[in-house]
């Protein structure tokens, strides 16, 4: 009798553990939040799971909201304040739920961290620059300038290669402009033109430093997001303009082998410029 209660007791912890070991499935992805479930910045989240249709909610939409931006996604787009908030997501497929509890992170003084949520070190390396201070850098000295913004998913992923590999090799500081309110082409007396401003930056880097874009027939000078760019005595001398060969952000993060190639080509240019400070 003791040996059928065993193997019946064998058994029964056995069904437990495999359905225990069952995982929900991830419908949404974190990209380099800080964790599981802490949030400092928007989700994707999937349409469809196993053929069927997901049906999003969230339990407070003015911190987690749930956002269709056309084009086959979907967004989490998340507000921060002051004080940590709870929500729950729910994926709704046929009649099965799915529920994630996460917690959205309160805003801290730093703007930087809490534009990119990529940056998990409060001690990082970044100095946001306003326009003028950063045509500034032009005038003298060496410098890094990395031009972008936070709704650039090649901005959001970089920025922590930036400041990994910068910190290893002893760079202090890498300046940011966030250009997006400038990278424009306007009607400008009758004419398409480059906003202004951009122009303005545009002409203090060599053509070598810069890419193309083509808008009506017309080829325009421009400078994609990312771009990071090596100053050094008012002239360009090393870059990084745009998103890393073959790397679409919006469909995956770096896989291993271009993590490594980015690296690497990090570490030739903050090299350059450490060699150009002395």
């Amino acid at each position: 009798m003791k040996k059928k209660v065993n193997l019946i007791t064998i058994c029964l912890i056995f069904s437990l553990f495999i359905g225990g070991c069952k995982k929900e499935p991830q419908l949404f992805k974190f990209y380099f939040q800080d964790n599981a479930k802490s949030v400092r910045g928007n989700l994707t989240l999937n349409q469809s799971y196993q053929e069927q249709t997901i049906l999003w909610k969230s339990s407070n939409p003015s911190i987690i909201e749930i956002v269709d931006y056309g084009s086959g996604r979907i967004y989490g787009v998340v507000t921060q304040g002051e004080s940590d908030q709870k929500v729950t997501l729910q994926a709704i497929i046929d009649n099965k739920t799915y529920t994630y509890k996460l917690t959205v992170k309160a805003l801290t003084d730093d703007e930087f961290y809490n534009f990119y949520p990529a940056v998990k070190d409060l001690n990082h390396v970044f100095k946001i620059l306003t326009y003028e201070d950063t045509l500034e850098l032009f005038s003298s000295g060496t410098h890094l300038l990395y031009l972008g913004f936070p709704p650039c998913p090649w901005c959001i992923e970089y920025v922590y290669y930036y400041n990994l590999v910068a910190k290893n090799l002893g760079v202090e500081v890498i300046n940011y402009y966030d250009m997006r309110s400038i990278r424009q082409i306007e009607l400008i007396a009758g004419e398409m033109r480059l906003n202004l401003e951009f122009q303005a930056l545009i002409d203090l880097i060599s053509a070598e430093h810069l890419s193309q874009i083509e808008r009506d027939d017309k080829v325009y000078d421009w400078l994609f997001a990312p771009s990071l760019l090596l100053i050094s005595n008012g002239e360009v001398i090393g870059s990084l303009n745009g998103g890393f060969k073959d790397h679409i952000a919006t469909e995956a993060t770096l896989n291993k082998q271009q993590e490594k190639e980015f690296k690497s080509e990090l570490e030739k240019l903050f090299k350059k410029y450490l060699n150009a400070l002395k």
